[in-house]
């Protein structure tokens, strides 16, 4: 399926179709998902294509479902030394890796990161953060941020991103 989708490209760029980043996004999302991230890397520098903010998740997402942490993160630093990530989808996909790895309090870490550079926390944040905690048999930090939760959230305005976690 991969090769199939490498041979439309080429054939578009043979041609004169120029493919655009969700085109070269569709096929780095192939190699990741193959676990092949060295090629998922080359994509875009074997296309000169700049990676955008969705590239670098599927890439960043790639490596943490390979239980790659260290490599997440090295794209992550690389990413972040350009001005602070505004996606908390990158945030979100970290911490997730972090807790399932058992490395809930490396998550709050990056949330606490993640707040100094001014990015709001959201629900799934939460969900992530709590379910760290419990599978990590911190029961009475996860009954503390629960009730956190609950309590924000019966007066917060709908829609409302909070960002209550900061101050958690």
């Amino acid at each position: 399926m991969l090769s199939q989708a490498k041979y439309i490209v080429d054939t578009m760029i043979m041609q004169d179709i120029e493919p655009d980043i969700v085109t070269y996004g569709a096929l780095i999302d192939g190699h990741c998902l193959q676990n092949q991230m060295g090629k998922a890397k080359r994509v875009s520098v074997e296309k000169g294509c700049a990676l955008d903010r969705r590239s670098h998740n599927i890439i960043i997402n790639g490596y943490c479902k390979a239980k790659r942490l260290d490599k997440a993160m090295e794209l992550f630093d690389e990413i972040t030394q350009n001005g602070p990530i505004r996606d908390i989808v990158t945030y979100n996909t970290l911490m997730q890796s972090m807790c399932q790895l058992g490395r809930v309090s490396t998550a709050f870490e990056l949330l606490v990161k993640m707040c100094a550079s001014g990015q709001v926390s959201n629900l799934v944040t939460c969900w992530i953060l709590l379910d760290g905690l419990c599978k990590s048999g911190k029961l009475e930090e996860a009954l503390k941020l629960f009730r956190a939760m609950r309590d924000f959230f019966k007066t917060a305005i709908p829609r409302r991103q909070p960002n209550f976690l900061q101050k958690w």
